[in-house]
């Protein structure tokens, strides 16, 4: 008696198998799931924590689907995924209708300017082509008939629709002068390595066609170290949290979008139109918002210092009496016995002439803000004491750290311990 079974439809570790009509509809019905959780991530009051399930929980919600399932049958339930993905984004930030070029930032990694906000719907293929690639360096030489099949996969051999699909995807994604098969020899980390390819070529797509200098500019700016810090910042204490509206603020100007109640025609106390792009608030000392940013800034140094049990001072009045120039924070170095001179400043990279200049290199405004304090106080230091050092803390109005900044704030992470005695490198 011979009995046959014919196994219809399956679902193996979280993956249905089996029928395309199947797979098709139950992919999207996972998709779909999410709407619920995403619904729970807008009624919250605080969309830094959003931001953070966002990013953490639903986007990768559907990437084990991308490894197991081939791109066209699961093409329906990652366009719905990405699609709820930009809705609860929007939604979050009270920022909605994005252009399709804000959105494609949005979705590139935090270091290169994005938010993180991972487009599944344009990496799936690469998903699950390396997911094949691994499988076949582990099959035993029993299966090698089999292995022959996948590779026919993964070397775009047949004449399959869903195969000419991958393959001709993947190309595009390769990284520059290398081939499939030149890729394929080591698997090993392969869709970290394509996805990161893609990644650099959406960011010189951004680039490359900027809406304007001021648009290059920023978009330089946004990828320096510890730009997108905020967007990692775990909400644990009134320290590490943005209020709403600050959040969403920042987010428009990380993204280029205008500020709400800034329509272009209003006047500022000043005289001056306030622009769209909210540049002028941010320079304006007529209407407060330089004095606020830099005293915040100064503030959060302080509480640094503070932590680590650093004495210091905020602008001793009698230390400067005879002097023009002013420290904002003058801390004791007890390792030396030398007193350092911290200068806060903020720097914006379409300020004067040189938006060009920022749209064309790295840093510009906080390298040239660092050296016009380094000019400023060079002469002043034997006023104060001898054995004084300055050292500015510029910072860019769109996150980037000056690299002198970035090397005090090292050297405070040494000092940082627990109580066992362990560097703790994080705390700040």
């Amino acid at each position: 008696i011979v009995i046959q079974i014919y196994v219809l439809t399956a679902v193996i570790l979280g993956t249905p198998i089996e029928q395309s009509h199947y797979v098709i509809s139950s992919c999207l019905e996972i998709a779909k799931s999410g709407h619920d959780q995403c619904d729970q991530l807008k009624s919250l009051e605080n969309p830094q924590s959003g931001m953070l399930l966002l990013r953490y929980c639903h986007v990768i919600r559907i990437n084990h689907l991308s490894r197991t399932v081939l791109p066209s049958w699961i093409s329906s339930a990652v366009h719905h995924h990405d699609q709820l993905t930009r809705n609860t984004f929007e939604s979050l930030v009270n920022c909605h209708g994005l252009t399709d070029h804000q959105w494609l930032q949005a979705t590139l990694p935090i270091r290169y300017g994005g938010f993180g906000m991972t487009a599944i719907e344009s990496t799936c293929h690469i998903a699950f082509v390396s997911s094949w690639a691994n499988v076949l360096v582990r099959l035993p030489s029993c299966f090698l008939n089999l292995g022959d099949q996948v590779k026919a996969i993964v070397s775009r051999e047949g004449h399959d629709h869903n195969v000419q699909s991958i393959s001709q995807s993947l190309q595009d994604a390769l990284p520059r002068k290398k081939s499939l098969a030149d890729i394929l020899q080591n698997p090993k980390k392969l869709q970290h390595k394509l996805c990161q390819e893609q990644n650099v070529q959406v960011l010189e797509s951004l680039q490359s066609d900027p809406q304007s200098l001021k648009d290059a500019a920023r978009m330089r700016s946004i990828q320096g170290k510890g730009a997108g810090a905020w967007l990692e910042s775990i909400p644990v204490s009134t320290k590490f949290t943005l209020k709403a509206a600050d959040f969403c603020l920042a987010t428009r100007m990380r993204l280029g979008c205008n500020m709400p109640q800034c329509s272009g025609t209003s006047l500022c106390e000043c005289g001056k139109g306030i622009d769209r792009d909210g540049y002028h608030l941010l320079t304006c000392k007529t209407g407060g918002g330089p004095v606020w940013s830099h005293e915040t800034v100064a503030g959060a140094w302080c509480d640094c210092l503070r932590h680590l049990q650093i004495v210091y001072h905020r602008e001793p009045r009698d230390r400067y009496a005879n002097s023009d120039a002013r420290a904002d924070i003058v801390a004791f170095n007890a390792q030396t016995g030398a007193d350092i001179e911290l200068d806060v400043s903020l720097a914006h990279p379409w300020a004067g002439n040189i938006a060009s200049q920022a749209a064309e290199e790295d840093g510009v405004a906080a390298a040239r803000r660092e050296q016009e304090k380094t000019k400023k106080y060079a002469g002043m230091l034997d006023v104060w004491r001898s054995s004084s050092t300055c050292i500015p803390l510029v910072f860019e109005h769109f996150g980037r750290w000056g690299e002198q900044a970035q090397k005090f704030l090292e050297q405070l992470s040494l000092q940082s311990v627990d109580e066992e005695g362990r560097k703790n490198s994080q705390e700040f």
